[in-house]
């Protein structure tokens, strides 16, 4: 064997069973080429597979280039990375912990969540390695390895959901890097995001909703500008057993997180589930209420109506409380009563019960989500005088904003109570 042979297979086309064959009884301790080693070069060569007939031969996974860079670094920053060679140097006791020298400070776990394959196998072999608290290491820049997976273009649920159970809670998960951004705000601005992810890391011991990075946006401002955003992806925010998300914080522009919603279907639920100080941008000043252009005869006349005792809005407001999952089963069984009036009229007193049913949830909806200090303003916009009922709701629902301005939850259960 020659040392040419030994770098000719782990610089150029790697092959494991070749090196087998040459390294018997053989050492490659000592070799070194521009400060690697023969297992650096393998690590970092795109067509490596097992590393044990280098192990074998005597390579350190503890040697480091100039750059503190581990054969473990190269590896995992290697995009053809594999499970089998990942184990094995970690089974020869490679560290997880070891930091570069340079100015990243990066550690394996960084690099492996940077890399374009990472997948939930190879997260799994590095997540399962003794070795102290890797995870929540910060690199030069104040990144974890989870802001790097929360913004790797690859990222998928079950990756996810593994490096979530390899963080102690209420640390790695709201750290915040040298631009003050969490994992949490990655995760938003990743094109590739989905519901589960949201769902899973808003439910995270210590997670907080409202951390702002430092031109004043939180997670949800940078959802918002998402070209991938979703009212499925909002909804995760906004739901009742996550903490509180403020909708009303301001970014260093005068911006608050809805602003920034340009799919029509993502602007109606804004405008329905934001608090509201202002009368959002309608594409039309006719009240909301349900659809009579189909109707006939005395059921337009009733649905009419009722139209008329709702609070003033308009009809993306009403469409977003109907597609709400906390009023969607009521709103459900409006539509079947409707239909089935249409053969039957013995169901019209359940189709009034459960009309009036329904009003509650839309008067529920409007007293908490808009400022009374602006129902004047929505009843002029929207052609639509306040109900009666309504306004003696007034000073009980001044007290309610007034307790808690900006806690959408607190004001949709202390209306709730007080409808009932």
């Amino acid at each position: 064997m020659s040392n040419d042979d030994v770098w000719g297979l782990v610089q150029g086309q790697y092959d494991a069973a070749a090196l087998g064959k040459i390294l018997v009884g053989k050492s490659i301790a000592l070799m070194e080429m521009d400060g690697w080693t023969p297992l650096h070069y393998a690590c970092d060569n795109r067509s490596v597979s097992s590393l044990q007939p280098l192990l074998a031969a005597g390579a350190s996974v503890h040697a480091v280039d100039e750059t503190g860079h581990t054969p473990l670094h190269l590896l995992c920053k290697n995009n053809e990375i594999n499970a089998m060679a990942l184990g094995e140097l970690i089974r020869a006791g490679a560290s997880v912990n070891a930091t570069s020298t340079d100015d990243k400070k990066s550690t394996p776990l960084h690099f492996l969540c940077m890399n374009e394959n990472v997948s939930a196998a190879l997260l799994q072999v590095m997540l399962s390695a003794p070795g102290g608290n890797f995870v929540n290491a910060m690199d030069g820049d104040g990144n974890s390895a989870l802001h790097y997976l929360a913004s790797n273009q690859a990222l998928q649920d079950d990756m996810l959901l593994l490096a979530l159970r390899a963080t102690p809670p209420a640390s790695g998960m709201m750290t915040q890097n040298h631009f003050k951004a969490t994992a949490l705000h990655y995760l938003c601005q990743n094109a590739k995001v989905s519901p589960a992810m949201l769902h899973a890391m808003l439910h995270q011991p210590g997670v907080n909703p409202n951390t702002q990075d430092n031109i004043g946006n939180s997670p949800l401002h940078v959802l918002c500008e998402n070209s991938r955003v979703t009212v499925a992806l909002l909804r995760e925010f906004m739901a009742a057993d996550v903490p509180a998300t403020n909708t009303t914080l301001v970014n260093t522009s005068g911006k608050r997180p809805f602003d920034a919603l340009a799919a029509e279907d993502c602007i109606a639920y804004g405008q329905a589930f934001a608090p509201q100080h202002e009368v959002f941008q309608s594409a039309s000043s006719t009240p909301g209420g349900e659809d009579t252009a189909e109707l006939t005869g005395p059921l337009l006349a009733k649905v009419m109506a009722w139209n008329a005792t709702l609070p003033p809005f308009d009809d993306a407001f009403y469409v977003a409380v109907s597609c709400e999952p906390a009023f969607e089963a009521t709103y459900e069984q409006v539509q079947e009563l409707s239909v089935a009036l249409h053969s039957a009229a013995t169901t019209l007193t359940a189709w009034e019960a459960k009309m009036a049913e329904w009003r509650q949830c839309v008067v529920l909806a409007f007293v908490a989500l808009v400022h009374p200090s602006m129902w004047a303003t929505y009843a002029e916009s929207f052609h639509r005088p306040l109900p009666l009922d309504v306004v003696k709701l007034r000073p009980a629902v001044e007290v309610i904003w007034q307790r808690s301005p900006t806690d959408r939850r607190e004001r949709f259960g202390a209306v709730r109570d007080l409808l009932r």
